[in-house]
C-alpha cells in the first residue's frame, strides 16, 4: 500500500510533482529509478515561474552549479537525476528568491528518492 503524500509509479521511471501557487509541492515525496524522469508542473498562477533549489546541488542534469533550476508555468521536464541511490531534498520559491531545502525538515521536507538509497541511520 502506498504511503500518503508519496508519488510512486509502478515502474518508477517517472515522477510528477505539482508546484502550487503557494510554492507547495504535491506530493511532497516521490521515488524514481536511477536515470528516471522527474517532471515539475508549475501552477499557471505563477506566471513568472519559480525556482527549485536542491540538495545536493546539481542533483539533476543541466542544473545550475549553485543548486537551482528555473521553471516556467506549466509542465517542465524531464529532469534526469545525476545522483544514483540517493535522496534529493528540494524546495520551491519565487524567481529571484531563495529557500533552503534542508530547512524544511521540520515538516518532513520535500524529497525524491532516486534508485535505492540507504535508509536513514543505516550504513550501506
Amino acid at each position: 500500500m502506498a504511503e500518503a503524500g508519496k508519488a510512486r509509479v509502478a515502474d518508477a521511471q517517472t515522477v510528477r510533482i505539482e508546484i502550487t501557487a503557494q510554492y507547495t509541492c504535491v506530493p511532497k515525496h516521490g521515488e524514481v529509478d536511477n536515470d528516471g524522469d522527474v517532471y515539475f508542473d508549475v501552477a499557471q498562477a505563477l506566471s513568472n515561474g519559480c525556482l527549485i533549489h536542491t540538495s545536493p546541488a546539481q542533483a539533476f542534469e543541466d542544473e545550475a552549479s549553485d543548486g537551482y533550476i528555473t521553471l516556467d508555468a506549466g509542465s517542465n521536464g524531464p529532469y534526469v537525476p545525476i545522483v544514483e541511490n540517493a535522496t534529493i531534498t528540494y524546495c520551491a520559491c519565487a524567481v529571484g528568491g531563495t529557500c533552503e531545502p534542508a530547512g524544511l525538515q521540520d515538516d518532513g521536507g520535500n524529497t525524491i528518492k532516486v534508485g535505492n538509497p540507504p535508509e536513514p541511520g543505516h550504513q550501506k
